[in-house]
């Protein structure tokens, strides 16, 4: 995420003038810093937000899936990827009146995480709670090549 930049245009003993101009400047800023660009070949623009950790032997992946049933979240695993995908589904009822701004994302998405070493792939474990999904991977040296489902 970027730094909010404060720009000092005309320094004044000290304190700093602050303008419009700068304020609409930094606001452009965060907002082009902050866009996933959409891709043609992407299956959805929704973004899903991950991390992934490594301590001793394993991986750790995990990825903010708010308001999702687990039910409607597919995990795939080859030994040097992770796929997840799935889709939102509209949680609210019929519109009633006039809607001001929306921002809930409704539709399938798809989200590719190239993993840096090889994993048993056959092992992974998969935990769901509060909105974040955790995928434990174990590291493995084995030449593996198919795909495994996994559930939650």
């Amino acid at each position: 995420m970027t730094n909010l930049v404060l720009r000092n245009r005309t320094p004044i003993r000290g304190t700093r003038v602050w303008s419009a101009f700068d304020e609409f400047e930094n606001l452009v800023d965060r907002i082009f810093n902050t866009i996933t660009p959409y891709k043609e070949d992407e299956t959805s623009i929704i973004g899903i937000p991950v991390e992934l950790t490594e301590k001793d032997n394993n991986y750790f992946l995990k990825a903010i899936l708010p308001g999702l049933k687990k039910e409607n979240i597919d995990i795939e695993v080859t030994e040097d990827k992770v796929i997840i995908s799935g889709e939102y589904k509209s949680q609210l009822e019929e519109k009633k009146g006039l809607v001001h701004r929306s921002e809930f994302c409704e539709g399938n998405f798809e989200r590719t995480v190239m993993l840096p070493q090889k994993i048993d792939h056959q092992n992974v474990k998969a935990e769901y709670t509060d909105g974040i999904l955790t995928l434990t991977m174990p590291k493995s040296e084995k030449e593996m090549s198919k795909v495994v489902k996994v559930s939650i």
